[in-house]
């Protein structure tokens, strides 16, 4: 390949005598890490040894899928599931009308992920217009900012934080930066937005503030964040000018795959207990051979290149978990406590808790409102919204890996903001009802009184992180605590 005399790096890795299979890899990157080439010797399904070279060109879900379908193909390894062959006939089609399938502006790259819409009035309360934020993660400028008058036809008006204004607590432009999962919010006289980035001190990601006097800017941010320690999607929830509600996910479903991978190349015995069928062992012992390497990536690629081990746990979340509890009895007090992180991290609470009055601290107690704990869940929950209708709460939400038939939009009902609430137990909306994937919903009214359920989605073949994504919309109604969409 063109690259090869850049790849200045290698490393040579192999399977541990425990694991149910067996591999040599070899891999040598560049300088950077941006580019990658493997070596990959093992046994197929007929036993017969087989040597496989491939490159990695990109840091994406694409490259590494890529990746995966060519192991998966030759050692019969799980490959992770994609929008091609996510369509499902249990449930009916929806249809979702695509409101945004391109770019307004040059200072956007990756789309309308993590979209959040706010209805605004003129001085007069009869006029309103839209105000949509969404997702801009790497891009020099942050957190577009767009306008409609119909919630159809949007115009692009700047961004919160335009290129050299980031707040000074947040990571600079470049590999890592993530400005992403922001709202706008109108409360009092003052705009408020709420948002995740990383810290450029610690590398976590947190949730910080920034005011205005007006919707287009410009925006003032906090010194400091309001919340660290690997926190994300923010949602606010206004109930009047002085009682706001600040809603948060801890990222552990980012954490436990490192966690897990590293006590199987420890203890490559467990791999037997805690998987079933030849697949699965050998996805397990091929990602804990390249553990050593694995750990070397930054945040996100670390996370891409587990997809395929992810993945192959998720199609059966909670059989995996109980087992996982299972092993840990009767172990080494050390032993133990470290399947105990694993379990705790595979859970994903969502937090509420009340705003002070200048939005920039939290008071009174933390409330956990939801987590991940049905099986179409799997090991994630996230991107909330909190719609009121008739005294009744209503909290969407996304559930599951974007990579699973059975990603979706899920629905709790409470009768306070911070709960309790009680989950339906299906999916309102769900990948195989769409080509789309949808997710990170927010609700809002349209101008002719009937509300929209608004969300992102991928194109079927590029969903993923830094992926773009289009923005969409269904109608939604509600009665008697139920909804219906379309």
């Amino acid at each position: 390949m063109e690259s090869e005399g850049k790849l200045t790096k290698k490393i040579i890795l192999s399977s541990n005598l425990l694991a149910p299979a067996r591999f040599i890899i070899t891999v040598n990157e560049s300088s950077d890490g941006a580019e990658k080439m493997f070596e990959v010797s093992g046994l197929d399904a007929q036993q017969n040894t087989v040597v496989i070279s491939q490159p990695i060109n990109e840091r994406n879900p694409q490259a590494y899928l890529k990746f995966f379908q060519n192991l998966g193909a030759n050692f019969d390894l799980h490959v992770p599931f994609r929008q091609a062959k996510l369509r499902q006939q249990e449930t009916p089609e929806l249809t979702l009308d695509v409101l945004l399938s391109e770019n307004l502006a040059p200072d956007m790259i990756y789309g309308y992920g993590d979209p959040a819409v706010t209805r605004v009035f003129d001085h007069n309360g009869y006029k309103s217009s839209y105000y949509l934020l969404v997702s801009s993660y790497d891009a020099l400028d942050s957190f577009p900012i767009l306008w409609s008058e119909n919630l159809s036809d949007w115009t692009f008006k700047g961004c919160v934080f335009p290129r050299g204004k980031q707040p000074f607590w947040t990571v600079a432009h470049g590999t890592g930066t993530e400005f992403r999962s922001a709202e706008i919010h109108l409360i009092g006289i003052e705009f408020r937005v709420y948002f995740v980035a990383r810290d450029r001190l610690s590398w976590q990601l947190c949730i910080g503030m920034a005011k205005s006097l007006f919707p287009e800017g410009p925006y003032v941010a906090d010194q400091e964040p309001i919340l660290k320690q690997n926190v994300v999607d923010p949602h606010v929830f206004v109930y009047d000018p002085e009682t706001v509600y600040l809603f948060w996910k801890e990222d552990n479903n980012t954490v436990w795959p490192g966690l897990l991978t590293k006590l199987l190349y420890n203890h490559a015995e467990f791999i037997e207990l805690l998987f079933e069928g030849a697949t699965a062992r050998n996805t397990a012992s091929f990602t804990m051979t390249l553990w050593p390497w694995i750990q070397t990536l930054e945040a996100k690629e670390h996370f891409m290149a587990m997809q395929s081990l992810v993945d192959c746990i998720t199609t059966s979340f909670y059989s995996f978990y109980q087992k996982l509890f299972n092993l840990s009895r009767g172990k080494p007090d050390a032993l133990r406590d470290e399947i105990y992180t694993i379990l705790k991290f595979m859970k994903t609470p969502i937090y509420g808790q009340q705003l002070s009055p200048d939005g920039s601290s939290l008071v009174r107690e933390k409330i956990k409102v939801i987590e991940n704990d049905q099986e179409w869940e799997a090991h994630v929950v996230d991107g909330i919204w909190i719609a009121r209708h008739e005294g009744v709460y209503l909290l969407f939400y996304v559930g599951n890996d974007i990579s699973n038939a059975q990603y979706g939009i899920g629905l709790a009902i409470a009768k306070a903001p911070l709960g309790p609430y009680v989950k339906n137990k299906r999916p309102i909306i769900h990948a195989g009802q769409t080509e789309w994937s949808p997710g990170h919903p927010c609700i809002v009214a349209g101008p002719d009184g009937i509300s929209r359920l608004i969300m992102h989605g991928y194109y079927p073949d590029q969903t993923g992180y830094k992926q773009f994504q289009v923005l969409l919309s269904i109608p939604i109604r509600f009665a008697n605590n139920k909804v219906k969409l379309g």
